[in-house]
């Protein structure tokens, strides 16, 4: 029935089949009928028709992109490239999913735990990832606070804690701030352009249309005239375990240094000085923007990988010399560009740097030497076709588990074969050198020395996957696709392979063994025999230069396992509160027991006085420590939670840091001068009402949806 009031007939029939109307009281009269429920469903199934539609024209258009162009070439006398064709659909798919405003996040996680805020989103498919708290409870949050705040996106957000909090330093895909340094974070360009449910849409769209297209196009610098295999590789990374269960924020950290080395190749190649000055102000905006994800592990290793690949290709290409004058001076306009984007940046955030630099987590980090990976961990990323859905060990969560599926052996035995034939290039050299490095950062080490000079220090081990998995599989395309010399017995070769491939599967089926208990317990031995099958089929596609069968397998396994990990949702199309408390915006709430409320809260436009904060809020623990005594316990970034004690009387509250991020405030509900967290309204869950009606500083103001309001008396 569709959505509406229909009028209530009651009639009675007896056994003689007579008929009797009853008399129906006037709220009997009336049957509302609400279908939200029944159009809801209908614009789900819409959704995915409109999804599966958009792929399946995608995959036309990759397969058949020739018939496509020519057909256009005889139609309208356009000549385009088969790549510009397919390119455009690839834009024009992102377009479209965000005019939907289809988003990954998993952030209706936290609203399930806030019943006085409200947001409209709607799940297409898939289960929310709650161990993307980082996406969930930090970053998405804290974007829609910016949005929501008023005066929007300041650079400090006066809402989130009682002094505020800078936003400047908010990493990896960032949040909006009105400031120049926007420019170099593309993420958040959506929370200026757009509302909130395209803002969000964009965030979440940009770092996987955005690698998959930069990665691309280097692959295609590096492989030219081969743009359909250059494609395949640059959406097998998008689409690695690793990439998809981080959020997609590896994939973010990627398109800037490839946008640069884009950059950099095309300035060598182009002989316009007019085009060379205008990519070298993109090259500086963009590696503001890489320094803007602040996240060295990720950033340094993954520098060094670009670094080798511009070594590579300008040896390779001969580009050194076409360097010239115009050329020096695009680059020292990159420079300048860059310099001024993260001064202005480094001018208003520095405080707030200092502060976190100044913390003992994180900024009492030490420096690290590597040598601190193992085989089984390294090879980990083969079990996450099951580990990356039922993972539950005290060793590793469903996105630490993620990784690449490394086939280091037959990789080097097709290395070897190609410097036999003499078929390496100097991309293909610099690039395995880079590897090597990693492989001995990760398992042997380096001296202090050279891991303070060369940043290395700031990349633990098991970080350094990212810009590994990327680096083997860039080579691993390359040489596959590297002009094959038939010289030499191909029957022996295929012998090697095999051998190789073999042994590689036993030594990955025994690293996966190798791995805790808890961590395995759902391989079975009909998945494990599933895994070595796997193993020994792609390591012997690779180690013969089986290019179509290595990356569509390849492209199988990433698929079956990352296809449904993060959920499909619709935005929604705002986030407020639903109490009449806090809807005037001018009192800031106290959160207890349960810290996620808060920071929906501080989403919606509220101040708060706790959440999570980069650097601690001063104004409180001056309060709470005068002396700063307990400062090593709450001298960090933080996860403030303020939780119900009533177990020893006699204190009014103690500190405790339970783990490195989190900063627990034990407190008597009875006795704690609320006055001392800065805070104006105190909820809690209902169950401690009794003990909070006990507090002469709380006036009890009502209950609602589980939860308990009370208003701090300033007396």
């Amino acid at each position: 029935m569709k959505t509406g009031d229909y009028t209530v007939e009651i009639v009675a029939k007896i056994d003689t089949g007579k008929e009797i109307s009853l008399s129906a009281n006037s709220n009997s009269k009336i049957l509302k009928i609400d279908g939200s429920f029944n159009e809801k469903k209908k614009q789900i199934r819409t959704i995915k028709i409109i999804i599966a539609t958009t792929l399946i024209i995608l995959i036309l258009m990759f397969f058949y992109a020739e018939s496509f162009v020519r057909i256009i070439k005889e139609k309208i006398d356009l000549q385009i490239s088969e790549a510009i064709f397919f390119s455009t659909g690839l834009i024009a798919s992102f377009i479209l999913f965000l005019a939907i405003g289809i988003t990954g996040s998993s952030f209706s996680i936290g609203l399930s735990q806030a019943p006085f805020v409200k947001g409209d989103g709607i799940n297409v498919s898939g289960l929310d990832q709650g161990i993307r708290s980082d996406e969930w409870l930090v970053l998405t949050p804290l974007a829609v606070a910016q949005f929501n705040h008023v005066p929007p996106n300041p650079v400090v957000n006066t809402n989130h804690g009682e002094d505020g909090q800078n936003m400047l330093i908010v990493g990896m895909t960032g949040v909006p701030v009105a400031h120049i340094s926007e420019i170099s974070k593309p993420a958040t360009w959506g929370y200026f352009l757009f509302d909130l449910k395209r803002a969000l849409s964009w965030n979440w769209l940009f770092p996987i249309f955005g690698c998959l297209l930069a990665l691309w196009a280097v692959i295609c610098i590096i492989l030219p005239n081969n743009w359909k295999a250059s494609f395949l590789l640059s959406l097998l990374f998008s689409s690695a375990p690793y990439v998809v269960a981080w959020s997609n924020w590896p994939a973010y950290a990627v398109f800037f240094p490839s946008l640069i080395f884009i950059c950099l190749n095309s300035i060598l190649r182009t002989e316009k000085t007019l085009t060379k000055l205008c990519l070298g102000v993109l090259a500086g905006i963009t590696f503001a923007g890489f320094v803007f994800v602040l996240y060295p592990p990720w950033q340094v290793s993954l520098a060094y990988i670009f670094i080798a690949l511009t070594v590579g290709v300008v040896l390779r290409d001969k580009l050194l010399h076409r360097f010239n004058a115009a050329t020096a001076i695009s680059l020292i306009i990159a420079t300048l560009i860059a310099g001024s984007i993260l001064l202005s940046w480094w001018t208003d955030a520095k405080t707030a740097i200092e502060a976190m630099e100044n913390t003992v987590y994180p900024g009492q980090r030490t420096t690290v030497v590597g040598g601190t990976m193992s085989l089984p961990m390294l090879l980990r990323g083969f079990t996450n076709v099951i580990t990356l859905y039922e993972l539950q060990s005290p060793y590793s969560n469903k996105s630490e588990i993620a990784s690449f599926n490394y086939l280091l052996l037959p990789l080097a035995l097709l290395f070897l074969l190609k410097a036999r034939q003499k078929s390496l290039t100097a991309v293909e050299i610099s690039l395995a050198v880079a590897i090597l490095f990693i492989i001995v950062f990760m398992f042997v080490g380096i001296p202090t020395s050279i891991a303070k000079f060369s940043l290395w220090g700031r990349v633990p081990a098991n970080r350094a996957d990212l810009a590994l998995g990327l680096a083997t599989l860039l080579l691993s395309g390359l040489l596959m696709q590297a002009k094959i010399k038939t010289a030499g017995n191909q029957n022996l070769t295929k012998i090697v392979a095999v051998i190789v491939t073999l042994t590689w599967a036993i030594i990955s089926y025994k690293a996966i063994g190798g791995l805790d208990d808890t961590i395995i317990r759902d391989l079975n031995i009909n998945i494990m025999i599933a895994l070595f099958i796997t193993i020994m089929t792609l390591g012997y596609f690779l180690s013969t230069s089986n290019f179509k069968g290595f990356v569509y397998l390849s492209l199988a396994v990433s698929t079956a396992t990352t296809l449904t990990f993060n959920p499909i949702n619709i935005a929604p199309n705002d986030i407020k509160t639903t109490t009449s408390l806090i809807t005037s915006k001018q009192s800031r709430v106290l959160v207890l027991d349960n810290m996620t409320p808060a920071m929906y809260l501080v989403a919606s436009g509220t101040p708060v006085a706790n959440g999570i904060f980069y650097y601690p809020q001063q104004s409180i623990w001056h309060r709470l420590d005068p002396n700063g005594s307990n400062s090593d316990t709450y001298n960090r970034y933080q996860h403030l939670i303020y939780s119900v004690d009533n177990t020893a009387p006699t204190l009014s509250y103690r500190l405790e840091s339970p783990r490195p991020d989190v900063v627990k405030i034990y407190i008597n509900a009875a006795t704690f001068d609320f006055n001392l967290s800065g805070a104006d309204l105190v909820t809690a869950p209902v169950a401690n009402r009794f003990e909070l009606e006990k507090n002469p500083k709380l006036r009890f103001i009502n209950d609602s949806d589980g939860w308990t309001w009370f208003r701090i008396s300033k007396q």
